[in-house]
This record gives structure tokens, C-alpha cells and sequence, in this order.
């Protein structure tokens, strides 16, 4: 499952979360696209992003008291908005901001955010370049091994407002910007529940 729409929520909601966004304590992380040292930087047929820096927020975790109950307010919406497309009942298991800076191109590390089944949701706070690329490659039981290569099925560019709704065991990776002054999402992740 793989779904994209423009303006999911509101102008207004949309500018008031970017504005919350601004003002929140992000934590720097000098090697935020996820490539070890020793990988080579041609994977799957990808340059990878090596050296990309950036910013996390945690907003919601499972394991933690929320972050800013501001934002987390924020973003409940969109979560509800979010359920009414997917197929199966879920429980909210995280939200987390990222903010990357700019880069010289390529993408980052190709991943899954968590191996249970669930769905991932990218929400796009602001207008940047740095698509987020989604691959044919799928996390499974039976095929957990990392892939060798990867196929891209689709891409989706930055445009505030937008929102990603993918299955968790797609393989997916962001792109820094490189014209862009940054590139804001914020990532969600849904598990299902039995």
C-alpha cells in the first residue's frame, strides 16, 4: 500500500505546526541518514548520502512521555485523518520530527522503520527538494535479509502539507536537500493490532 495526497490538513493547521516545529528543542545528529563508515557509497544501484547531518525531535514514543504536548496535539489529527484510510485497526507507536540539512545528493540509508507489521506515515512540514524514494524491496519473515539491490517503485517530493501512507515493510529512504535550506517531515509509525 502506497498512498499520497496534497494538503491533507488545513493551511491554517499546517502553518501552525510548521511555527511549532520552529520553536521546538531539536537534538543534532552528525550522521542522520543511517550509513556506516565501512559501507561502501553505491548500494542497490544508489549513492548514498554519506556524512548527511541533521536534527531529531521526539514527539511520541511509546516508551516516554510526549515530547511537546503542543505538537503532539497537532499531529493527533492527522493520525485520525490517517486511520480512516488504512485497512486494519492500529495503535499509535510513534512520532518523531527530522530535519535535514543540505547535502551534496544521494539518497540515505534504504530501511524499514520497525520489522512488526504496521504503517508509516511522512508528513511534509515545509516545500523542499529531497524526495523520499520508495523500493519494489519488502522487509518479510521468510525474506528479512538485507537486499543486495534496490528497484525504486516510486517517489514522493517535499511539499508542505502532503502526507506519505505506506506499508512499514517497504523499504523507503530520504533524500537531504541540496537547494533547499532544509527538509522538515515529521514520521509516524502505526502498528496494527490484532
Amino acid at each position: 500500500m502506497l498512498y499520497q495526497e496534497s494538503d491533507f490538513i488545513p493551511k491554517y493547521h499546517q502553518r501552525a505546526l510548521a511555527a511549532e516545529l520552529g520553536e521546538v528543542k531539536w537534538g543534532f545528529n552528525p550522521n542522520i541518514s543511517g550509513v556506516p563508515d565501512d559501507l561502501d557509497p553505491d548500494i542497490g544501484g544508489h549513492r548514498l548520502a554519506k556524512d548527511q547531518s541533521g536534527f531529531y525531535c521526539n514527539i511520541f514514543s511509546t516508551d516516554r512521555e510526549p515530547n511537546n504536548d503542543l505538537i503532539m496535539g497537532l499531529c493527533l489529527p492527522i493520525v485520525e485523518q490517517v486511520c480512516e484510510y488504512l485497512p486494519e485497526r492500529v495503535r499509535l507507536a510513534r512520532i518523531a520530527g527530522r530535519l535535514l540539512l543540505p547535502g551534496s545528493g544521494g539518497i540515505n540509508m534504504p530501511h524499514i522503520d520497525y520489522s512488526e507489521k504496521n504503517y508509516t506515515v511522512v508528513y511534509y512540514v515545509n516545500d523542499s527538494d529531497g524526495d523520499t524514494i520508495f523500493f519494489n524491496q519488502e522487509w518479510t519473515e521468510e525474506n528479512s535479509d538485507y537486499p543486495d539491490w534496490f528497484d525504486v517503485r516510486e517517489s514522493s517530493s517535499p511539499e508542505a502539507g502532503k502526507v506519505a501512507i505506506f506499508s512499514g515493510n517497504i523499504y523507503h529512504a530520504s533524500s537531504p536537500p541540496v537547494r533547499s535550506k532544509t527538509r522538515m517531515v515529521i514520521n509516524m509509525n502505526l502498528m496494527v493490532v490484532d
